[in-house]
């Protein structure tokens, strides 16, 4: 009898361990990105380290493929139905404890995004309330209602570029039990709609993610227990913490300079070399308290700074000079013509001792210490600061370190695509006044013809750039490092990098 129940619990357990992936050890993450788990949260996406670690969590109602073509996400189906669009859920679709996700959640999420209104990558409101704001989910809007199980929204008018908005992250379906009722910001990052959820954040800073393999997105093949290593505080690089094996992943946000990735890991037996297409842009933008500078000003401070930098990296591995801020031959880049115009700017000289005093710059982490000793040689006695958060979302503008000017890395792309065309203008990065943002992002929204869409874009572009509001200095790809077998199926057009999109396969 005895043996016979041995044999029992012996047969069990090798069938349980024979259901368990293979790779449930955990994959390490370098994240360069270290604070409170509150500050991730779809409806309030500032930085690049917040949208990265989110698209983990949460799916939007769209995705896009590698090409960049719609496809399905939370929402199985979408189409127009009359003057109004139609999501239907999918019916798969099931939280991290495995509950499942309804229309229900995806109206709340909507209404949720409404009510704190702080979106960055899309502007909801305008599109489907425009005449009202909701105080709270359980206020009315017109534009946004469930029917037969589906959730329809009324677009104030008829746009086939409305589609696009629901592709960001901004436009996470959160699961509605997650969301304290009391206080709609504070989210259970452990209950996602998203292929991971938050197991724990350990004392060392590190935040654990588990799959969920009810997912249907998910596979036994993807990193099962990764693991968001703090690397920005660390005595070691990111490159030097992979060469350890103490990270799996050094990913497109890490802060080493991305010629060294590319020159140590192009031909290497150890690990995987992703590139993307070069939509990545150092970029020099003047802030509104910049903004009250002469033109003249303005154009001597930004040429000294971006030439010297453009001068000092532009000949590494990855870097290219540029001086447009979407990538050359992608939809929103200059005509010859208005190109031509810019390339005069640009080559004004620059005096020779250009003052920096006065004036306030800032860096983010990533650029702090390489580019810092070159600015202030360049335009010595300039002050320099380092920012937390894009000073466009920084509402003390008269503190003595809100910077005139500062340089931030980011995503551009090939494709007009509408999330980061509203994304730009809100980050202050294309246009100059907050009115005269908001009105061409409510002209831009109805233009239903693709060129004059098109014109209308590069038309701002030229004017940003002539003001001059931004400097574009260097172009390079995004560049992440994967250690073997792992491999990415990540696009060659955009930063995007979940996690669920790396398997061993």
């Amino acid at each position: 009898m005895a043996l016979f129940i041995l044999s029992a619990i012996f047969f069990s357990l090798r069938g349980y361990l024979m259901t368990v992936p293979s790779n449930v050890h955990e994959f390490k993450v370098g994240f360069p990105y270290e604070t409170s788990l509150s500050e991730f949260d779809p409806a309030r996406v500032q930085v690049a380290g917040q949208y990265a670690f989110l698209e983990n969590l949460y799916i939007p109602l769209l995705l896009r493929d590698n090409l960049g073509r719609l496809i399905p996400g939370a929402a199985s189906k979408f189409y127009w139905v009359d003057d109004e669009i139609e999501f239907e859920i999918n019916k798969d679709l099931v939280d991290s404890e495995g509950q499942k996700i309804t229309v229900e959640d995806a109206y709340f999420s909507l209404m949720r995004l409404l009510v704190l209104g702080s979106s960055t990558h899309g502007d909801l409101k305008k599109l489907i309330c425009p005449d009202s704001q909701p105080k709270s989910v359980n206020d009315q809007c017109a534009g946004i209602r469930i029917v037969d199980g589906k959730l329809r929204l009324k677009p104030s008018k008829k746009t086939f570029t409305i589609f696009e908005n629901f592709s960001s992250i901004d436009f996470a379906v959160i699961p509605k039990r997650s969301v304290d009722p009391n206080d709609l910001r504070s989210l259970n990052l452990s209950i996602t709609s998203g292929v991971y959820s938050v197991k724990e954040r350990r004392s060392d800073g590190a935040i654990v993610l588990r799959a969920n393999p009810r997912h249907f997105l998910y596979s036994q093949d993807i990193p099962q227990n990764p693991v968001f290593i703090p690397t920005r505080e660390s005595s070691k690089s990111g490159l030097e913490l992979f060469e350890s094996g103490q990270i799996d992943l050094l990913s497109t946000l890490d802060q080493t300079d991305i010629s060294e990735r590319i020159d140590k890991y192009r031909d290497s037996n150890e690990a995987t070399l992703f590139q993307t297409l070069p939509v990545r842009l150092e970029l020099l933008v003047f802030t509104q308290k910049g903004l009250q500078l002469s033109s003249d000003r303005r154009w001597a401070v930004g040429n000294a700074v971006a030439n010297q930098l453009a001068s000092v990296f532009g000949g590494r591995t990855g870097y290219q000079s540029t001086y447009q801020y979407f990538p050359e031959g992608g939809k929103g880049s200059l005509t010859d013509e208005q190109l031509s115009a810019v390339l005069e700017k640009r080559k004004t000289p620059v005096p020779k001792h250009e003052d920096g005093s006065e004036l306030v710059l800032g860096f983010f982490a990533r650029n702090f210490d390489r580019m810092r000793p070159v600015v202030q040689e360049i335009l010595p006695g300039i002050q320099i600061v380092q920012l937390k958060r894009l000073p466009s979302y920084d509402s003390n503008v008269d503190a003595p370190e809100y910077p005139h000017l500062y340089i931030v890395s980011m995503d551009t792309g090939f494709l007009e695509q509408l999330p980061n065309v509203i994304n730009s203008l809100k980050s202050g990065f294309l246009g100059t006044t907050e009115q005269e943002r908001e009105l061409w992002i409510e002209k831009y929204l109805y233009l239903t013809d693709e060129e004059q869409r098109l014109q209308a874009l590069k038309q701002l572009h030229l004017e940003s750039l002539l003001n001059p509001v931004i400097i574009p200095i260097l172009r390079t790809p995004y560049v992440s490092v994967i250690r073997k077998p792992w491999r990415a199926d990540f696009s060659i057009l955009f930063p995007n990098s979940p996690l669920w999109k790396i398997s061993k396969n």
